[in-house]
């Protein structure tokens, strides 16, 4: 690459946005990583989004700005990865804010580790105001991430957290224009295929959740459009490579038998107190005692008041060599 051209090109697509707009952009220009240029692609904002965009524009060079008629969501992406010219490319929303590590982290690890092609990271969920409501809980490795792909799970990695590189883009061709909803999932299972994929352990992404965001909105759409995804994956890859990766050798379909694992069993099942009580045993005479006594915290949150109460007391009270008691 030439030296001039920034090493991450950031890609927002807007519609309509003027409410967490600012908010979104200035995460970006605060990234401690600054080798970057910012695409905005505006599809057509009617409320005070272009206005906002221009402000930004005059402000900082690395800003450049589209402004048009509204095509959609998917063309929008693909439009402005065409016009920028970094080697990788970064996703962003335009209700979300970046953590100011996120570029520099990102960028660290792809230079790292070259047969990756598309990195993801943890996300915490926010609500409107700002304020959290729990952290995303990605799965981690290359295998188990292309298994949650294949099973539909838009979970398996947040979109407007990802980096890619440019090359392997270019290779599948690009977002499928033909899916406005569920483009993401699309395209991860077709960069998996190509190369190797990941998600940081690291919080880089506030994920802004809102009655109008992309996620609330086009969700009737979204189970149609994943059979057809997922159909199309099945004639790339061929069903017998289907099913391996959905059950791969080392996939351990074990049912648990250490206390912490029945107690989440239990917990699933809505057995609250035989949940308590393999916790505690947990808690008394496992090793991941730490883990066991966030579990029982929750767990008194989560059940009644009588047993939140009884919990309470009982982690107070805890002494090494306690004998664990059963609540039933």
């Amino acid at each position: 690459m030439a030296d001039d051209l920034p090493t991450v090109s950031v890609v927002m697509p807007v519609r309509n946005g003027e409410t967490f707009l600012a908010e979104a952009i200035e995460s970006i220009l605060n990234q401690t990583f600054g080798e970057f240029e910012f695409v905005i692609v505006d599809d057509g904002s009617i409320d005070g989004t272009s206005q906002i965009l221009k402000n930004f524009e005059q402000k900082d060079r690395r800003i450049r700005v589209v402004v048009r008629e509204n095509r959609g969501r998917t063309i929008s992406l693909n439009e402005g990865i065409s016009i920028s010219t970094g080697e990788l490319v970064a996703i962003m929303d335009g209700d979300d804010i970046a953590a100011s590590e996120r570029l520099r982290k990102q960028v660290d690890f792809l230079n790292e580790n070259q047969n990756y092609v598309a990195l993801g990271a943890e996300i915490m969920l926010i609500d409107p105001e700002g304020r959290p409501l729990g952290r995303g809980n990605h799965p981690r490795g290359h295998q188990e991430i292309r298994r949650c792909l294949l099973l539909g799970d838009g979970a398996a990695m947040t979109h407007p957290v990802v980096m890619f590189r440019r090359r392997a883009i270019q290779e599948i061709g690009g977002y499928n224009e033909n899916f406005e909803t569920c483009q993401d999932l699309d395209l991860f299972l077709r960069l998996s295929e190509v190369g190797l994929v990941e998600n940081l352990p690291d919080i880089l992404l506030s994920w802004r959740q809102h009655p109008s965001s992309v996620n609330r909105t086009r969700f009737k759409e979204w189970r149609r459009t994943k059979q057809q995804i997922i159909s199309a994956a099945i004639r790339r890859i061929g069903p017998e490579r289907f099913a391996e990766e959905l059950f791969p050798a080392d996939l351990d379909c074990q049912f648990p038998n250490e206390p912490l694992g029945l107690a989440r069993v239990a917990l699933n099942g809505g057995e609250l107190r035989t949940a308590l009580s393999y916790a505690w045993r947990a808690l008394i005479n496992g090793p991941r005692r730490l883990s066991a006594l966030d579990f029982i915290i929750a767990l008194g949150i989560r059940g009644s008041a009588s047993l939140a109460l009884k919990v309470r007391r009982h982690v107070l009270k805890w002494r090494p060599g306690a004998r664990p008691r059963n609540y039933r």
